[in-house]
């Protein structure tokens, strides 16, 4: 038998028995022998990890198992006399893996570029996700199912929404192309054997995991293309729907009473609890913009947690990628109407956290009338001192601020009826050694008329770098608006100098701090850094004593070295990713929600 398109499929770039593979990609055929040949054709060309491939062959009545032995030699062709279904044939392809990750391919989808990297990137660094999915599309570009709802009844709901593509454990993930843990997958038994033919094996593995303890989560990053080709809407489909529906809502019968009872006119926020069964809390998020300031870019990453998902709403997008938030797993969503868009999921929330005054005067009566249930939790860093800034302290059971001076100032002018806590801010370490750094770097437009002249008069070699929106005509300066990366450009630097004009902890200085930079601030900008000892060396109340500082740190290497020590000493104390997570975790706890699992 010579099928259409065979003579197209090129060498393949075969693992070597000697070498174990990542990935073993298990096809289970009954006919459409073309489709296999479309199938394993786009699989060779768009995969580069080291991957084998298995077909097994159910009795298809057109020979392509025959055929696939013969055409496909790098391929292991297994065949059977009889039609033994999705789930049975599967299962004998797994004992017969290598890999330890094994990927589930109906012959129908076409992988796209890039398909496989997310996918091993989510089961290589998320230990507790059993099996992962792509994005599945149709072939005019649709999407045909990011993951599915299943119903109390038993039956599904393929969710298409895509307003907020990202990370997120679903009830089940379709079986037309699923990586799966090679290991999980053993520990639950496979795909059960009580399925006939096809439908609801998948559905049935999703919940054997979740009951197991293993997620099955959907990654967008990958997508790929399902034509749904074979019995796919036919009278027989529709028989083995039925029949294997039964088995399924019987055998889950206690799981699914748990489930929500989805109608078509069943209202928005219906559809919204359906979704996130699968994770046990929900926090929303809402500031300004996506992705938001540092700070809050921080606290969005620490509050990420398995079986927790992190909503972040913002009133207006930003010329920044929010990307990186979708693939930490959080829902991202840029909202005019914060009534309507809060109502269509009426009580979902068990936290909601508020960034400034003028986000909580927007959003406190939506959160009032649709979260009535969710604790509330104001960010009142910056500190600015309004009114409305004390209403919302007020309005908040819960409230946090960057310093313990913060939270006095706090106590002492509004006396919120509030628990309030000490939430700071975290860098990475990104450091260099001396002989690496060169330059001046400032965070206010002052230094460059109030430091910066003489400082260059004492070593026309030295330069300046200002991160700042206004140009200046100074040849040794560059102006830098935009700072996309930070650490880089405090990890090459010799000293920064940042007077600050309001209190309250200054995240440029922490990331100075955990760039093992030595900087030099008035008191103002001292507050909240623990500087002790270092004081002496980092903190000027005059023009005159910044420069007087500057010089020595400029010239003296030992004192250099001995600031910066203690600088990543106290930004690993202080400042780590590690006693953020403590604070946020105290803070939540607070709301009655368990310290996260990272």
């Amino acid at each position: 038998m010579e099928l259409a398109g065979a003579s197209d499929l090129r060498e393949a770039e075969v693992t070597p028995r000697s070498v174990t593979p990542l990935v073993s990609v298990v096809i289970v055929t009954h006919g459409g022998g073309e489709l296999l040949t479309r199938c394993i054709s786009a699989l060779r060309d768009n995969t580069r990890e080291a991957i084998e491939v298995i077909v097994l062959d159910s009795a298809s009545p057109d020979g392509t198992g025959e055929w696939a032995r013969r055409a496909l030699p790098d391929v292991k062709v297994h065949t059977s006399v009889a039609n033994h279904g999705f789930g049975a044939m599967s299962n004998m392809g797994v004992l017969d893996a290598r890999a330890p990750y094994v990927c589930f391919l109906n012959a129908d989808v076409t992988v796209s570029p890039n398909w496989l990297p997310p996918l091993l990137e989510v089961l290589e660094t998320q230990p507790h996700v059993g099996a992962v999915a792509p994005l599945m599309n149709n072939p005019d570009g649709t999407v045909q199912e990011y993951g599915s709802v299943v119903r109390a009844d038993g039956w599904s709901e393929a969710w298409t929404d895509t307003s907020a593509l990202f990370r997120r454990p679903v009830d089940y993930a379709s079986g037309a192309c699923l990586l799966v843990r090679r290991r999980a997958f053993f520990e639950v038994g496979g795909f059960a054997p009580e399925y006939h033919i096809a439908y609801f094996e998948d559905t049935d593995l999703a919940f054997a995991l979740r009951e197991a303890g293993w997620s099955t989560v959907v990654e967008p990053r990958s997508a790929v293309v399902h034509e749904r080709h074979g019995i796919s809407g036919s009278e027989r489909a529709l028989s083995l729907m039925q029949r294997n529906h039964g088995i399924f809502a019987a055998k889950w019968a206690r799981r699914l009473a748990t489930h929500v009872a989805i109608k078509p006119d069943s209202p928005a926020h219906h559809l919204a609890h359906a979704r996130d069964l699968t994770v046990l809390e929900r926090i929303l998020v809402i500031d300004d913009t996506v992705p938001g300031d540092p700070r809050t870019r921080r606290l969005v990453e620490g509050l990420v947690g398995r079986d927790r998902l992190v909503t972040f709403t913002a009133r207006y997008e930003s010329k920044e990628d929010g990307h990186w938030l979708s693939v930490l797993g959080v829902e991202v969503a840029v909202v005019t109407d914060i009534s309507d868009w809060l109502s269509r999921r009426l009580g979902c929330f068990d936290v909601v956290i508020v960034s400034k005054p003028h986000n909580w005067d927007w959003s406190a009566r939506a959160i009032d009338t649709y979260q009535p249930q969710a604790k509330r939790v104001y960010d009142g860093s910056p500190l600015l001192g309004s009114d409305l800034e004390a209403t919302a302290f007020t309005w908040a059971d819960v409230a946090m601020c960057s310093t313990r001076t913060d939270v006095d100032r706090v106590i002492e002018t509004v006396s919120p009826p509030t628990h309030m806590h000490v939430v700071g801010y975290s860098s990475p370490i990104v450091t260099n050694p001396l002989k690496a750094r060169s330059g001046v770097v400032a965070f206010a437009d002052s230094v460059l008329t109030e430091i910066w002249p003489t400082l260059h008069d004492w070593d026309a070699g030295l330069r300046l770098t200002l991160f700042s929106a206004n140009q200046t005509d100074r040849p040794e300066v560059e102006v830098i608006g935009h700072v996309p990366n930070l650490p880089w450009h405090l990890s090459r630097a010799r000293l920064a100098i940042a007077p600050a004009r309001t209190p309250g902890l200054s995240t440029d200085l922490v990331t100075s701090m955990a760039a093992g930079l030595p900087f030099l601030t008035n008191p103002t900008g001292a507050e909240g850094l623990h500087l002790g000892d270092l004081t002496a060396h980092l903190v000027a109340e005059t023009p005159a004593d910044t420069l007087k500082q500057a010089d020595k740190l400029l010239t003296d290497d030992i004192l250099w070295q001995d600031v910066a020590d203690h600088l990543l000493d106290l930004a690993a104390e202080h400042f780590s990713t590690r006693a953020l997570h403590r604070a946020l975790d105290e803070t939540l706890l607070t709301c009655g929600l368990a310290p996260a699992e990272r």
